[in-house]
């Protein structure tokens, strides 16, 4: 059972006494945690920060009666998130501060005076603002928010170490949270955001030492990607959309597993290769499902359960970057092929739409293949209800 308070007054920037201890709390325990969304039960591991983020006016559920718990929070949701909760004013006008903020969204005013705070900085210029935030970005933000005295990097350091041993401090890198660049659900983001303004003591939490690096390692030796893009980044990106769009709808999360990132390479490759991209497997109809299922068959993936069992968007556009690290832009190029299966919603035919928020899909896989000569990309993702057989998880086991 999670107390909480909240003082009285805050300044505009309120400074927290995390190494002095000379903040008085007074703290009020609340019942026992009610379930207030359909989605969220007694029983959730985070059910009572979940009631605390909704009594504070820190996060809303949804219409339908969710609150998707397992649904990704991008980087402008949680730096209102992060305003609520500490109490900051938010202005009530923004400007273009980076390049992909447009100066009438709804996020401007909060990410400009972030980034005049010196909570974000962007990478070239952009900000992301539709990105997942992911734990070590979180940390940096709620550290740079609470004014924590937070050390310099050491030369054997990464950027992010201070971050995390300040959320270390704080008990506050959950136990659900296996990896450094793992994305942050709603239910986390109410976790972090209590255990910040409380500082239990009791609670189990990890050290920055126990996170991994990376979530896993693909497998297949088409499931690379090109060379200059981290496809792990890029694939949580995907995920992470389509997991949003399904928790609007009330369907469970998504899981990206290696046999289908493997598949869906397999065909982006292929279709780089002959110059064009559709569903057709050596045949001439458009989509016959039994084909598709005798190719990945052939690649060794199997799939269970009876009926439709999985599922193939893909899409190309146009699309060039020779920089060392091109994964930025491939995930922005990526997004409009996103947008055009999502905009099918409300449409006579949407079957991109249909197979992205279809409840009985469990896992996902996504590819991407470049050709530089043309300029395009060429993107497959394949949904599943199962994958027969002994699956590798996309994030495995946690790193000792």
């Amino acid at each position: 059972m999670h107390p909480y308070f909240r003082p009285n007054s805050m300044s505009p920037m309120p400074r927290f006494s995390f190494l002095l201890g000379s903040l008085a709390c007074f703290l009020t325990m609340p019942a026992l945690a009610v379930a207030s969304f359909s989605d969220v039960p007694s029983s959730h591991a985070y059910a009572a920060s979940v009631q605390y983020a909704e009594g504070r006016g820190i996060m809303k559920g949804y219409s339908n009666g969710t609150f998707a718990p397992d649904a990704p929070v991008n980087r402008a949701e949680f730096l209102t998130m992060l305003y609520r909760a500490f109490g900051l004013e938010i202005p009530t006008t923004g400007d273009a501060c980076f390049r992909d903020i447009a100066t009438k969204a709804w996020y401007a005013p909060v990410v400009c005076d972030a980034k005049s705070r010196g909570l974000v900085s962007g990478t070239n210029g952009y900000f992301s603002p539709s990105k997942a935030v992911t734990l070590v970005e979180a940390a940096k933000m709620v550290a740079g928010a609470s004014e924590a005295l937070v050390e310099k990097p050491s030369s054997t350091d990464e950027w992010y170490d201070p971050y995390l041993r300040f959320l270390e401090q704080k008990r506050s890198i959950l136990p659900t949270l296996g990896y450094v660049s793992q994305s942050m659900t709603r239910a986390e983001v109410a976790e972090l955001l209590w255990r910040i303004e409380e500082n239990p003591k009791n609670l189990d939490a990890y050290s920055a030492k126990s996170l991994s690096k990376s979530p896993c390692v693909l497998a297949g030796k088409n499931a690379s990607g090109p060379a200059n893009v981290d496809m792990l980044a890029v694939q949580q990106e995907w995920l992470g959309w389509y997991n949003a769009e399904r928790a609007k709808v009330g369907s469970p999360a998504l899981v990206l597993v290696a046999p289908l990132n493997k598949t869906a390479q397999t065909w982006a490759e292929t279709s780089k290769k002959r110059g064009y991209i559709d569903h057709k497997r050596g045949n001439n109809v458009y989509y016959d499902y039994q084909r598709i299922k005798n190719w990945f068959a052939d690649l060794g993936v199997t799939f269970s359960g009876k009926g439709t069992t999985f599922g193939e968007s893909i899409a190309w556009n146009v699309y060039s970057c020779s920089s060392k690290d091109c994964t930025d832009d491939l995930t922005r190029a990526i997004r409009s092929s996103f947008n055009f299966f999502a905009g099918e919603k409300g449409k006579a035919y949407r079957p991109h739409y249909d197979m992205m928020v279809n409840s009985a899909y469990k896992q996902i896989g996504l590819g991407v293949s470049v050709d530089p000569v043309s300029k395009k990309y060429y993107l497959v993702t394949h949904l599943s209800t199962k994958v027969a057989g002994d699956v590798l998880p996309y994030c495995t086991v946690r790193a000792q």
